[in-house]
């Protein structure tokens, strides 16, 4: 056990029953720090190609950061990853809660599962006594019934990731829920949890982190809290923030933020400070904060991605589900583990006369729910929430499908001889209420939609060929597209990350500007990281992260898209980032650690993780194709031409086109990687220390025909 990290992961083998520890050595930590990093690795390691998502060799892992379980503010993150049922690839879902936390406190680091139970259990870690537990009795039960029974047969103290009936039934867009409402919920890994008969993981320990400079980063984090609690503009931050409640005030102040003087070129209105203004709302309304601004601005996708905000979905209607109109069903705020925000809340809910928490939406499901199929009933909104979550789905992903419904429905594309009776008509909140009632119990019309909208799209073009669904399916190679629209003049990194991304289709890969916050200026920086990560003797190739794209773009892609790997190798919150207070990120992690490493040699770690979790992706479709031309078809992954090449005509990104292909050309270049087979150069995993990887991938190629 070092400084940090607890040294050791489980391993479940749920056919055999065999349980062990695995020792993690120091060098891996440092060459892979955690969470998905040492994931990546063991996972790629010793899983092999083309297995079946949902068979017995597929490897799920837990896996928490860093520095989660340290206290460093924002750091409560864990992870599930595996391939993934969804998309063929490499597939993860993040979430925050306290299970990340608790995960850390039993002395391990993450729990890895390979096998299939015959019969439903669970993974049951009390302290040092691990054991698997018959689960007949949750089977089919909902996330939060699984949640009750374990804490009562159990205890308080014990905390539980557990899959409702979406997982149980291997729906690809199920998600693994904790604390009643925070999910990991994209790549459909409840599937893989569901395939191997695992309901739940039950924990909890008294294992401490060890710290190398406690005294010098308990300080640190008491000076960032205080920091972080105090505004510049308190007053004028309220009294904004209550105009945001006001349609038109709303309308007038998001003008006033986003146009600029002509003169200055600053921003017409300079009262507030946006870092600290967005701290405030955030911590004020959490994400509900941004969904009316958000289909306002033109972020927010509307009406299936055909439709624009300030024509479709007006303030006074978008208003009715965001803010203190959300707010006001809110009976206390929650806050994940190590977190200064608090940008979660719950509400009082009944079921069956016993009363429990739950989980008021945030602006992805909000929206997914409300602005892509114009419904303003946020009872509604809030019913559908909790009801995907004691289900287990992922709300992104059954969002998107219903959309893709609404959108047939009124082409007349499909009718109500197809919906059993229901009206899908744009808005309508009780029949949305109704078909996720059918997607949530696998019936009705619901039940063509429990595997997301790439299937859906499938079935019905199987059944009325001369229809092409496809054409309004809003995903990437099978993953539903989130609730942020890269059609605008700050888009391409978006976009470029939704096609690019080891797990396409994800709004939290990449992290924009955020990096060059922490680039130094020292010019020995780049030549320091090389000699404090092993290289192979047989290259001389230069630090990876030296290598610099043809233009600014390319760079600027690569450093946005790897700071992610950092951030959730560390365990931490991408909230952490986007207030304007620089979260000490690499202090923290020397001071825990006791390394003594700089920015780019950390960044060095996350351009190795990314390009592992690449390389896991790849050799799939490596194995799944016949011939290059079959394998380039797979790896060429696009957005819907709806994102790609039709821009919006009106709004504020009326007739914006990105260059995409441009965008990803550079990004793959940058990243050192083959612009056209997307496989990494092999100069370029030799100087990452992926020598293992070049085995894996280049005989596979090379064997097409």
């Amino acid at each position: 056990m070092g400084f940090g990290y607890m040294g050791k992961v489980l391993w479940v083998n749920l056919t055999t029953r065999e349980i062990k520890d695995i020792i993690i050595g120091d060098e891996d930590y440092q060459n892979y720090f955690s969470g998905y990093g040492i994931g990546s690795k063991i996972l790629f390691q010793n899983q092999k190609a083309g297995i079946d998502p949902l068979g017995s060799e597929n490897i799920l892992g837990l896996m928490t950061g860093l520095m989660t379980g340290t206290c460093a503010s924002f750091s409560g993150r864990w992870m599930a990853m595996a391939k993934s049922p969804l998309t063929g690839g490499w597939g993860d879902a993040n979430c925050g809660g306290t299970f990340g936390m608790s995960i850390k406190s039993t002395g391990y680091d993450g729990f890895f599962f390979v096998g299939q139970s015959s019969e439903p259990v669970y993974l049951l870690v009390n302290g040092g006594e691990v054991s698997i537990e018959s689960a007949k009795d949750i089977w089919g039960k909902s996330t939060f019934t699984t949640n009750q029974y374990l804490n009562d047969k159990h205890g308080r103290a014990f905390r539980v990731a557990a899959i409702g009936q979406a997982g149980e039934n291997c729906s690809l867009i199920s998600g693994i829920i904790t604390d009643s409402g925070r999910a990991a919920a994209r790549s459909g890994l409840g599937a893989v949890m569901g395939s191997k008969k695992l309901k739940a993981i039950c924990i909890a320990g008294n294992e401490d982190v060890k710290i190398s400079q406690k005294d010098a980063f308990f300080s640190d984090i008491h000076k960032f809290i205080n920091s972080f609690k105090t505004y510049k503009h308190p007053i004028i931050n309220f009294f904004i923030g209550w105009a945001m409640n006001v349609p038109f005030l709303s309308r007038l102040v998001i003008y006033l933020m986003n146009t600029s003087s002509k003169k200055t070129g600053e921003p017409l209105i300079n009262l507030i400070e946006p870092s600290d203004f967005e701290r405030y709302v955030m911590e004020k309304w959490g994400t509900t904060s941004i969904v009316s601004t958000s289909a306002e601005s033109g972020d927010s996708p509307v009406k299936n991605w055909m439709g624009v905000g300030f024509k479709d979905f007006k303030p006074q209607k978008a208003q009715k589900i965001s803010n203190n109109f959300v707010k006001r069903h809110e009976d206390e705020r929650f806050r994940c583990s190590s977190c200064p925000l608090g940008c979660g809340a719950t509400f009082d809910k009944t079921d069956n006369g016993v009363a429990r928490k739950g989980f008021i939406p945030e602006y992805e499901t909000i929206c997914g729910f409300g602005t892509m199929v114009l419904c303003n009933d946020i009872e509604k909104i809030m019913e559908i929430n909790d009801l995907l979550n004691g289900a287990g789905f992922d709300t992104i992903s059954c969002a998107v499908t219903v959309s893709w419904a609404y959108e047939a429905y009124n082409r007349n594309h499909i009718t109500k001889d197809d919906t059993g009776g229901l009206e899908l008509s744009w808005g309508n909140a009780d029949v949305l209420l109704t078909l996720v009632k059918q997607i949530v119990n696998n019936e009705g019309f619901g039940k063509y939609l429990v595997n997301g909208v790439k299937k859906a799209a499938e079935y019905f073009s199987s059944k009325k060929p001369n229809i092409n669904f496809n054409e309004y399916a809003m995903h990437v190679s099978g993953q539903e597209l989130p609730m942020h629209d890269p059609r605008s003049n700050g888009g391409m990194g978006l976009g470029v990350a939704y096609e690019a991304e080891p797990t396409p289709g994800r709004h939290t890969s990449t992290l924009g500007g955020v990096a060059s916050l922490y680039q130094t200026n020292n010019s020995n920086t780049l030549k320091a990281s090389i000699k404090k990560d092993k290289k192979p003797k047989k290259t001389k190739k230069l630090h990876p992260m030296s290598i610099k794209a043809e233009n600014a773009e390319g760079e600027e892609l690569l450093q946005d898209s790897c700071f992610m790997d950092l951030v959730n190798g560390l365990g931490y919150c991408a909230f952490g980032f986007d207030n304007g207070i620089t979260l000490p990120i690499i202090d923290w992690l020397n001071q825990v650690t006791g390394w003594k490493k700089d920015f780019n040699s950390y960044m060095f770690v996350a351009r190795r993780i990314k390009t592992l979790r690449h390389s896991f992706s790849v050799r799939e479709k490596l194995a799944e194709s016949k011939t290059k031309s079959e394998f380039l078809q797979k790896v060429n992954i696009k957005m819907p031409e709806r994102v790609r090449n039709n821009p919006l005509t009106e709004g504020p990104n009326a007739n914006i086109k990105n260059d995409f292909d441009k965008g990803k050309s550079e990004y793959y270049k940058a990243m050192g990687y083959d612009a056209t087979t997307t496989i990494p150069l092999k100069e370029t995993l030799i100087s990452l220390g992926l020598d293992y990887v070049i085995d894996q991938l280049y005989p596979l190629y090379e064997n097409l025909k």
